[in-house]
Parts: structure tokens; sequence; C-alpha cells
């Protein structure tokens, strides 16, 4: 087989022998030495036919085919009788212009190219050359071409590879390097360059030792030896590399070695990746667990680690501790069954089988043995962590049995405020002015002579037990007042009514306006009193008065008892002022738990219907407790909101005589009141600092002292405090002569505005109210003060400066009056 670089001699004279064959018309029979001859040509026609190229033999005067060998044929789609005697122009064009240019250069080959379309509508591309050659001295042109379509397309692939992997190269996230086996850089990707900081240039001067920091050196020479020069890479490891800029930068790579045809090491390279920001993280990780390991121990909520399947603790913190009695040696490696911590036995498999489930479990109500056999009411919440390689279990235990007593202690209360309205014959009353919504207590339905059904529970139903010939004046004076007023505003009027029985009578309303932040009446709240007594008294004297000069003897003694019942109803009214103050803190947390407590009885009554029928489900249950949950949390909050608004009330109303005097350190009393004091710290940093002489003494009421701290503490953390992060409080008190006792109460909050500052002892006057505060902290602070403990007390603040209550106390309180 020829190439078509190689001289076409030997196929010139081929052709001679074939043609001069086919031009003598003698027989072989009768030419015996014309058959080796035969069989010579037989063998190089087969040649021919069998070569990868296509050759075509082609008339030097019409450019005509007049031979074609098999390979020919096949690749321009033709049979090789259809061949012979086409023009080469009507094959290609460029055919046609080779064997033009070869006839007018018969001494050179012409290099052909030519690209033809097969019947497939497939594209050849044919390369070779075209030459003119004489046969029987006579010149016939020959063209050899062989397809390369193939060829260009795997060169096309490569190319377009190269591309992808140089693209690839420069674009991919991880850096890429590969050096020489001395270590000197021989290529980078920009991924590289940018990490350490050189340009390309910069780098191929440099050795990877260069980049590497002194102590990495020998480590990954090792890596080398032992890994990538035995077994040809080496496994991703970390090390260190020294940037331009002098920094040094944590890296994991994998490095591969490279070889040669004959298999020898001429480099190696590597995929470098940042591990910057992972080893941020994991040094943030470790901070974190060692912040939750400090935050664990010092956390005022008791806690506690076991382990899922056997309960055995593997960690408390103090408070657990003292709630269980025991100490931290006694509870590691036991299990809480051992140390008899359960009071009702499959508390823990039921919250286990919940937890696999939900995967946490939030306040279960729970009954714990300490360890003098004690029983703790506790809300339990436990929730699955990864402590190392192990799942744990992470409990919180909130005791709330001293919650649980003060429930009891809140149903009793309400009990007594009920009958202390009852016993004064006032009524509370709530209009919810946006939805035009009236609520009466059972009292003032009372007073208008209707029962719970029978009030239509709008503003116009209570109009319409108006008189009709007051009932628009009524109705304008409250107009004019919501329009008006600026809260918290009081309105008080009387009017007569008709009540549900047709009897005529008289009501006295008193009213406190609550506005929104935009300065909208949205509520009122008051009290209503049945005056109708005192009326007819009035009525009564006013016709006495008319005849006043004949019955002025007569009737002296009916005109005392009549200012007698006037004065009774002013002081009851000032009563009811309060009342009707508590009655309003005290109507949303105990309707909100009136609520909750009719929802649950309702889900209480499909749950046991459930369980009655033998139909009840996991997901009803599931549902059950939670609701349940949630129902609990509901009633705990609000009970505890009244309890709280109805201990206050009782410190205003408190006999006085069941004070307690005696003689006590005031340093003394006031450290021990501050350790009280301080659950109420323990959810932010706010501090107490406390600066007096530790002699001295009082003779005195230490009750009401330590009543008034505690409200000025509370005072501070409800309002002084509030937005910021970290408050402080100063007690100081010092010695004024022999006889008196300054005692200075500041702390660094938000301050009083100057317009607030003049009503802060005023009862129910507060700036948070809805908001948790009730209006009588700092009355009770003024009344125990200027009262009981016999003294005076001025505050001072200015907003953002804080406040400040100086308390000028005698030594020796004075003797308090017998109670009449």
């Amino acid at each position: 087989m020829k190439r078509r670089s190689e001289s076409p001699e030997d196929w010139d004279v081929l052709r001679e022998k074939i043609i001069g064959l086919g031009e003598r018309s003698v027989r072989k029979s009768y030419y015996p030495e014309l058959q080796h001859q035969y069989a010579e040509l037989k063998r190089f026609r087969q040649l021919i036919d069998q070569s990868s190229e296509l050759i075509l033999f082609f008339d030097v005067v019409s450019l005509q085919v007049v031979d074609a060998n098999d390979t020919a044929c096949q690749a321009l789609e033709r049979a090789r009788e259809n061949l012979l005697g086409v023009c080469l122009a009507g094959l290609h064009p460029a055919l046609d212009e080779t064997a033009r240019e070869a006839v007018a250069k018969p001494d050179q080959p012409i290099p052909t190219q030519a690209m033809y379309t097969c019947a497939d509508r497939s594209i050849r591309v044919l390369d070779g050359w075209t030459k003119v050659v004489v046969v029987d001295d006579r010149p016939t042109g020959m063209l050899v071409v062989r397809d390369i379509s193939d060829r260009i397309r795997a060169e096309k692939a490569l190319r377009e590879s190269e591309a992808k992997y140089r693209r690839l190269h420069e674009s991919i996230r991880d850096a890429f390097a590969s050096v020489d086996m001395s270590g000197a850089l021989q290529e980078c990707n920009q991924a590289f360059q940018t990490m350490l900081g050189y340009s390309e240039e910069e780098l191929r001067q440099l050795t990877y030792q260069d980049l590497t920091p002194e102590q990495w050196r020998a480590f990954e020479a090792d890596v080398v030896e032992k890994q990538i020069l035995v077994r040809g890479y080496s496994d991703v490891y970390e090390k260190e590399y020294c940037k331009k800029d002098g920094t040094i930068l944590p890296v994991e790579l994998r490095a591969f070695l490279l070889r040669d045809t004959t298999d020898r090491p001429t480099g190696m390279w590597a995929i470098v990746r940042d591990i910057t920001e992972r080893k941020r993280a994991e040094a943030a990780l470790r901070a974190s667990e060692e912040r939750f390991a400090k935050a664990f121990h010092v956390n005022p909520v008791p806690m506690a680690i076991t382990e899922i399947e056997t309960g055995r603790f593997l960690d408390a913190n103090k408070q657990t501790q003292r709630m269980l009695g025991y100490t931290r040696e006694e509870m590691i490696d036991h299990t809480s069954t051992e140390l008899g911590v359960w009071v009702d036995s499959g508390t823990r498999e039921r919250m286990i089988a919940q937890l696999r489930v939900d995967r946490t479990v939030r306040e279960i109500p729970t009954r714990l043995r300490t360890k003098t056999g004690e029983i703790r009411e506790v809300l339990w919440s436990v929730e699955i962590i990864r402590l190392g390689e192990q799942d744990v279990l992470l409990s919180l235990m909130f005791d709330i049995t001293e919650r649980k007593q003060a429930e009891k202690l809140l149903g009793e209360n309400t009990e007594r405020l009920r009958l202390a309205l009852q016993a004064a014959c006032m009524g509370t009353w709530e209009w919810d002015i946006i939805g035009n919504h009236v609520v009466w207590s059972p009292e003032t339905q009372r007073i208008f002579g209707i029962s719970a059904d029978e009030f239509g529970g709008t503003y116009e139903a209570y109009l319409g037990f108006i008189a009709s010939e007051i009932r628009e004046e009524v109705n304008n004076e409250v107009q004019t007042f919501l329009s008006s007023a600026h809260a918290p505003a009081v309105i008080q009027y009387e009017h007569g009514i008709i009540r549900g029985d047709g009897k005529a009578g008289w009501v006295e309303v008193r009213g406190t306006l609550f506005l929104d932040k935009q300065n909208q009446a949205t509520r009122m709240t008051g009290i209503c009193v049945d005056v109708t007594e005192r009326k007819r008294a009035e009525e009564e004297l006013q016709r006495y008065r008319e005849h006043l000069e004949e019955l002025i003897i007569e009737r002296t003694d009916k005109l005392h008892q009549a200012m007698d019942q006037l004065v009774q109803s002013e002081k009851l009214a000032a009563l009811g002022q309060l009342v009707a103050g508590v009655a309003h803190e005290l109507n949303t947390p105990l309707g909100n738990a009136r609520t909750v407590a009719s929802a649950l009885g309702e889900h209480l009554h499909v749950f046991a219907t459930a369980v009655e029928s033998g139909a009840l489900r996991r997901s009803q249950m599931e549902t059950f407790l939670s609701q349940g949950r949630e129902a609990v949390d509901l009633l705990e909050r609000n009970t505890a909101r009244a309890a709280e608004l109805i201990g206050q009330f009782k410190q205003v109303a408190v006999d006085q005589t069941s004070m307690r005097r005696r003689y006590f350190n005031l340093y003394q009393t006031i450290e021990e009141l501050l350790v009280t004091l301080q659950p109420q710290f323990k959810h932010t940093t706010h501090r107490i600092e406390l600066d007096m002489p530790a002699d001295l003494d009082l003779d005195s009421y230490p009750g009401p002292l330590e009543q008034v701290i505690v409200n000025l503490v509370s005072n501070s953390l409800t309002h002084g405090f509030v937005g910021m992060e970290a408050g402080r409080i100063q007690l100081q008190a010092h010695a004024l002569g022999s006889d008196q006792v300054t005692l200075r109460y500041a702390d660094n909050g938000i301050g009083i505005p100057t317009n607030v500052l003049n009503h802060i002892f005023e009862p129910f006057f507060t700036t948070r109210l809805g908001q948790g505060g009730s209006g009588l902290g700092l009355y009770i602070v003024y009344n125990l003060v200027t009262g009981v403990l016999g003294g005076a007390v001025q505050v001072t603040s200015s907003p953002g400066q804080g406040v400040t209550f100086t308390l000028a106390l005698p030594r020796i309180a004075p003797d308090r009056p017998a109670a009449s």
C-alpha cells in the first residue's frame, strides 16, 4: 500500500500492464507466455481493490473515469460500470480542478482535497494527490485519495476536549497545581493563584516546599515517600501554605503521581481546597460545646443528661441535685429507676414512646420523688441531642409545686372577691368600643333587674334601660367624653333606669377609657352602683326643703340619716373605683381561664366518648394531650396573673393591725430579702448593688419595709429596664442624725417622663395597662412609707437617666393607732 506522499511510478507500471492487457485481444489460451503475466496482474488488481485508498484513473483529455478500485466504488456509492465514462466534474468540482492542474503539470503530483456528500447526507472529506502517468506511451490521469473524515472528527473532538479541560482547569472552585519531581511548580489554575496571592509567573519560580511552613515539610515529605511514590496517590491530608502576604492558609489536598510512557515518575499533581471556613466552623463548634457545658452547669433550671434506653444519668447540674437531694456522685452511672425518682410507674416508658415519634417532649406534668421522699410536681421537657457519637436525652424540669399551691389559693381568693363585690352591691362592666360588645357582671344584671340571657350585649341595649326622657342626654354625654378624653380618663354620671321588671331606679356609672397607639378609643371598663335609695332620699329631702320652716325640727333626724347614707355612698363609690380597676385587670385572665377551661371540657368530653366506645385512636390521644398541654399552660399563666393581682389588692385592703413590729438590723433584713428576689433575675443580666453600713438598727415594721423594696424592684424590672440588656439597681442607706435613716433606691433604667412623674403614686395609674402592670405597686409604696413606717418618700427622674427614690424613715417607728 502506497501512502499519498510516495511517488506513483509503481502505480504507472501497474496501470500500463492493466491497460495493455485490456487492449490486447489475444486469447490467453493461444499465448501461454501471457498466463503468468495475467496471474500477476490479477494479484495486483486484488491489491488495488483491497486498498483503503480511493483510486481513480481518468482520460487526460476528456477527464472521464476509465477505471476505479472497489474502495472508490464503495466511497462514491456507485458500481464500477456506472463510474466508467463519468466526468470528474460530475463527481466533484474540486476533483476536476486538480485533474486539470495535474494535466498542466504532468511532472509533479497535485495535492487534492474534496468534501463529498453521500446519499445519507453525511459529509466525507477526501485528501490525497493527482498525477499524470504514462501507460503504453500514452498519458493517463491517476487520482489517489483517502477518506479522512474520522480523523478530522477525532481531531475536532480532541480540540474540544482540550478546550473543555482548559475551561474546567480554570473555572474549578478547588485549586489545581502540578510540580516536577524536584517540587518546582509547572502548572496551576487561577484558583491556586488567587488562593495564595501569587501570579502564575511568580509561582513558576517557586517549589511547593517554598510555599510550605517549616513545621509541615517533614510531614509532607513522608506522605510523598510512603504514599505517592509507593501507590501513585496519597490519602486526603491537611497542611498549611504561606500566602504571599505572609498569612497562613489551612488547606486540604490529595496528590497523584505523573508518569511518562516508560512508567518513570515525572511529577505530581494535586487538587487543593481552602479549609479556612471549615477550621473556623470546627473552632466555633468546640466553643459552642464549651458554652453548652457552662450553660448546663450554671443554668438555674434543673437539667440532666441521661441515656435513652436505660435512663442512666450521665450528668446533672446543681439545680437538679438540689431539687432531688442527691449529690452528683450519687446520680452519675445510676438510673432514675434505681434512685426511685419516678412516683408514677411507666412515666418514663410513655415519654420514650412519644419521644421516638416526635423527637421532643414539652412540659409533661410529672411527679418526682426526692431523696428524702418528698413529692415534687414538675413540668418535664425532654429532647434528643447528640453528645459525641451518642444520642442522649436532655431533660429540663420546671418545679411547679409552689405554683400548684398558688392555684388553690387563687380559687379561694377569687371566691372572696366575688363575695366582696356582692356585699358592696357593685356591678362591673366592660365595653369593647370597636366591636360594640358589652359585658355585665351578674351583680350588674341584678341591679338592672334582668337575667344573663335578657341582655343584648351592646351599647344600644344598655341605652334601652335608660328612661326615654334622658336617654339622648346620657348618650350625648358619653359620646362627648369619647371624642375629647385622653386615657386614662374617667367618666362619672348618674341616670334613671327602667328595670327589667318594670320598676324605676337610679344607677351611678363610673368608667375608665383606654386608647390604642393611634389615640383612638378602644374600650371602657368600670362599675355600676345602685343609688335608687339615695335618690329617693334626695327627692324626699327636696320635698322637705320646700316645707323646711314647718318640718325642720321634725325632719332633722331623717335629714341626718339621708346625709349618712350619702356619705356612705360616696365611700362605696370610692371603693368601687378601686374594685373597678381590679375587676378590669382580673377580667382578662379570668375570662381567658374560663374560655380555656370550657374548651378543655369539650375536648375531654369527646376524648371520654372515644374511650368509652373503644374507638380511641392514637392520633386522638396525641391531639388531646397536645391541646391539654396548651390549655394547662394558658391556665397557669392567667391564674398566676390573677393571683398576683389579688395579692396586690390584698396589700391595699389588708388589716394593718396584723403587721408585726420588732427590732431588726437594716442591712441583714434587706440582704435576706434580696436573696428571695434572685429568681426574678435568673433570665436577665440585671444586678443589684447593696451599699449600707452593717450597724443600722431600727425599731419598726420590717414587713412593710420589705414590701416597699419588692415593689420598687418590680417597678424597675417591669418599667425601668424595658429594652435594656444589663440594668443596675443601687440600694444605699446611712444614718441621718441619731433618730432617722435615709434609704436611697436608684436604677439606671429609661427613667420616667415628666408628665407621668406626678401621677406615679396614684392608685391604678400605670403606663403598661394590659401588659402586666396593675398600677398598685407605687401606690402601696407611698401608703406604707407615709403610713405605718411614719416616713416620707421623694422621687426624682429624667428620661433616659434612671429613677431615684429617697426614703426618710424614723429609726423608731410611730405607734399605730388601734383599729376601730
